[in-house]
């Protein structure tokens, strides 16, 4: 993954004005996505236990993702197929306490729940103007990516940083990655 923060860098300094993600509800840019990620990130850093992500798509789960990420957190995509009953045995499996969402109501039947939303506010104190970017990734996030298994129980399989890194090694050269 750090090859993956490295770029969000480079191009937040080289391009921060330049389009780095676009979806349905707009666009962000790569300074606004390399802020997004780091304040984000910086919430993440109170949170104990795994963190899962309530959201269907788009920029918000971009940066939630890449924000889980870089925290070193083991976090939960919630599959937006999954029925209830399947998403609440997710969060009970995996031990989660925190779901980042933008849609709080699917979860107020479990109000032990920490939720946070996508967009969190700015860190304080370091303006742009200091040279303040992303912090270095130092590894150890996980994923636990679930699916409904044949008797409709949900199960999960833990991706470290090695699988991960192989599978965005194995894709950049697939797609011949560039800017």
């Amino acid at each position: 993954m750090k090859q993956v923060f490295d770029a969000l860098e480079r191009h937040a300094h080289s391009r921060p004005d330049a389009i780095a993600f676009e979806d349905d509800s707009g666009q962000i840019s790569w300074r606004e996505l390399s802020e997004r990620v780091e304040n984000l990130a910086c919430v993440l850093d109170d949170i104990t236990g795994p963190v899962a992500i309530g959201l269907a798509g788009g920029i918000d789960y971009v940066v939630a993702d890449l924000a889980a990420t870089l925290s070193g957190k083991r976090q939960v995509p919630l599959p937006f197929f999954f029925s209830t009953a399947q998403n609440a045995h997710v969060l009970m499996d995996a031990k989660v306490g925190c779901v980042i969402t933008n849609t709080p109501e699917l979860f107020s039947a479990l109000p032990h729940l920490n939720l946070l939303s996508p967009v969190a506010p700015a860190a304080p104190a370091a303006a742009p103007s200091t040279g303040r970017g992303l912090r270095a990734y130092n590894g150890g996030a996980e994923r636990i990516i679930y699916t409904s298994g044949s008797s409709g129980t949900p199960k999960g399989v833990v991706l470290g940083d090695r699988q991960l890194q192989a599978s965005i090694s194995a894709l950049s050269q697939v797609i011949a990655a560039d800017e």
